[in-house]
Formats: structure tokens, C-alpha cells, sequence
């Protein structure tokens, strides 16, 4: 039987780096070799491993048929391909959340196919101003606006619209999301890892600079966009646990790292996002005696 262990991307940005030599090193230890590979390199692979651990990226076409060939195989794995798909597409997560009861984000469709010139008077009744516009997919913080007023929604709209369609055909790329903006959370939240239907830890992050707590780190360059995010241990207690694995277990996620937004003293925590290939680097720096990237491998090989 193979010893290699495949870690997948659809895409494969810089900040994955660090994750894939974690990764690489728990492989070792254990006895296993971590073969990485991007989705235009899955074609060319023949060989069967003995696990397949999704990097980071939304499945692709190309991708999500070679996953689910493998799982299909009996491959192991942690999070099912199909999902994944659920977990990263903000509007179904949210609903998945939501049926369980839990606070989320208010969050509605934004259709780009038709200039609708009522479009701001429905947000500002379904959500209110400010807002988040953000891509469904989005990750990283990038991709994500605040929207201040109805009339730079209005603007923004109509830009938006004129650039999603194709050329020619009129047929529009992807619908965006609304969603609600919450005060009480700006530039801070939280960061809770599940695994195996428990909690690992979770960490405290806050930009000093800016609204959005994720997007300045995707640009290093850029020295005037660019803050040190402040990561902090997090105590969590019964209540965030307990709707963290719920959530979990409602998506079939083993492994998960979900963004809890701050609310206020009715609604204690508001749950955003659920990421199924959450980043490894900043937690395990944070708590390196946690050693998720063992955690995780261990969880995935079952040992």
C-alpha cells in the first residue's frame, strides 16, 4: 500500500506555503510522504494514496471530480468533497446555520444578471446601511466592501452589474451577497478550530488599522494596507462550543474553523463563516503545544 498522502489546491497562493511544510513535517513523523499537488497537476496522477487532505481553494470542476473519484475509492479523507462545496458558498452556510437555530449574519442575494433600480430600497429593508458586499466565495478578506450609504450602493451597483457581464452574450458571471454589517465586531473576531467533533482552540484576531480583520494580511506588499494582525488565545466557553461542533456536524465537517463575529449582550456571539480548509500557520504559532498539523493527520489516517 502507498504511504503518500495528497494535499490538494485549487488554488495555490504564497500563504499556503507555511500550511504545506506543517504539514510535510507531521507527514514525516508519522511514517508518510505528503505529495502536493494544484488542480491542473491532478490529471496527470495516477496513483492511488492512502489519504487525500483538501489545501485550500474552491473545488473546481477538475478538482471536485478527482476528489470524489478518491473518496468514492475509499480513499480517507476529512471533509467530504460535496460538503465543502455547502460550507464555502456563504448564502447556503448561512442557511445551514440558521436552521439550527443560531444567529448569523443577515444575509440576502445579489443578482447580477438584471439592473434591478429598486435594488437598493430591498437591501436597505432586508439589511439596512451599512452593509457587506462580498464575492460567495470569497476568502482572505478579499473581495469583501463595506458599503456606507444607499447611494454608494447605487454606484457601486451599477459598476458591479456593467462588469459581470460577458461580453457579448449578457449572461452574468456570479451573484455577489449582501450581508449585515455588524458594529460591534469591527476590525476583532474569533477564530474557532473543530476537529473530529471537538474543540481544539480557538484565537482572538484584530486589525489595529482597518474594518476588515482578514484582508490586509493578503497584501504584504503594501505597506499602506498592511497591518499585523494580533492573534490572542481565546477561552471558549460551553455555549460557543456547543453551536461550533453543532454546525459542524450539521455540514459533515471533521475539520473546520468557523469566524465568530462579536455581538451584543442579547446575541453574545454571531456566527459568520465556516472555513473547511481553515489556515494552520497563525494558530499553531499562537499554540504550538496544540501541534494541530499532527492533530489533523493523525485525525485523517485514524491512527
Amino acid at each position: 500500500m502507498t504511504n503518500k498522502i495528497q494535499l490538494t489546491f485549487n488554488l495555490k497562493g504564497s500563504w499556503k506555503n507555511r500550511d504545506s511544510e506543517l504539514l510535510s513535517a507531521s507527514a514525516e513523523k508519522l511514517g508518510y510522504k505528503l505529495v502536493i499537488l494544484s488542480s491542473y497537476e491532478l490529471k496527470e496522477v495516477s496513483e492511488i494514496p492512502v489519504a487525500i487532505l483538501n489545501g485550500g481553494g474552491t473545488l473546481n470542476e477538475t478538482h471536485l471530480r478527482y476528489t470524489r473519484k478518491l473518496e468514492l475509492a475509499g480513499v480517507k479523507h476529512l471533509n467530504p468533497c460535496y460538503n465543502i462545496l455547502i460550507a464555502e458558498e456563504k448564502i447556503l452556510s448561512n442557511l445551514e446555520i440558521k436552521s439550527l437555530g443560531i444567529r448569523v449574519p443577515k444575509t440576502v442575494d445579489l443578482p447580477m444578471g438584471v439592473r434591478n433600480p429598486n435594488m437598493s430600497e430591498y437591501i436597505e429593508q432586508e439589511i439596512g446601511f451599512p452593509c457587506i458586499i462580498k464575492h460567495p466565495r470569497s476568502a482572505m478578506g478579499v473581495g469583501v466592501f463595506l458599503v456606507k450609504t444607499r447611494e454608494d450602493f447605487r454606484d457601486l451597483f451599477d459598476l458591479l452589474y456593467t462588469t459581470s457581464l460577458r461580453y457579448m452574450d449578457f449572461s452574468n458571471t456570479v451573484n455577489l451577497v449582501v450581508q449585515e454589517f455588524i458594529p460591534t465586531t469591527k476590525n476583532k473576531d474569533l477564530r474557532v478550530l473543530v476537529l473530529a467533533g471537538k474543540i481544539v482552540g480557538a484565537m482572538h484576531r484584530e486589525n489595529p488599522i482597518g474594518w476588515n480583520v482578514k484582508r490586509v494580511e493578503w497584501a504584504p506588499g503594501f505597506p499602506e494596507t498592511h497591518a499585523d494582525i494580533i492573534y490572542t488565545n481565546f477561552d471558549v466557553d460551553t455555549e460557543l462550543a456547543t453551536n461550533c461542533i453543532n454546525i459542524c456536524n450539521k455540514l459533515g465537517l471533521r475539520f473546520a474553523g468557523l469566524d465568530i463575529l462579536f455581538g451584543n449582550e442579547d446575541d453574545k456571539y454571531i456566527y459568520g463563516e465556516i472555513n473547511p480548509c481553515p489556515g494552520l500557520n497563525n494558530f499553531n504559532n499562537l499554540r504550538p503545544d496544540i501541534n494541530l498539523p499532527d492533530k489533523i493527520l493523525k485525525t485523517l489516517l485514524e491512527i
